[in-house]
């Protein structure tokens, strides 16, 4: 059976940028930085400076970081604008070798 983690949260702050790993190439970045009470419980990646593949991953044994193309950023920033009122959460589900599977923002 699938375990699940998922991680409450209560505010959120917005990032958008560019990336640059040398002078010739720029890539777009986004982060939405998720907190319960102040602490960061997780984070949201966006941007072609996200490699393919990646989709979740717990940090620090608690913090949950999700990885999404950029042109899911509107879908993403559409939920956020819910509230507290409805009870956001991040999520991430892990197989039974414990590789992430799915990952995302639940609404409750």
């Amino acid at each position: 059976m699938p375990q699940t983690v998922k991680n409450p949260f209560d505010s959120y702050k917005v990032t958008y940028g560019i990336v640059s790993h040398d002078t010739t190439t720029y890539k777009d970045y986004s982060r939405i930085d998720c907190y319960a009470g102040g602490t960061k419980v997780g984070q949201i990646l966006f941007g072609t400076s996200v490699l393919p593949g990646n989709n979740g991953s717990v940090i620090n044994d608690s913090e949950i970081h999700l990885y999404f193309p950029l042109h899911h950023f509107a879908n993403i920033l559409e939920l956020l604008q819910l509230g507290p009122a409805h009870n956001l959460a991040l999520y991430l589900e892990f197989d039974l070798t414990e590789n992430p599977m799915i990952g995302g923002v639940a609404v409750d």
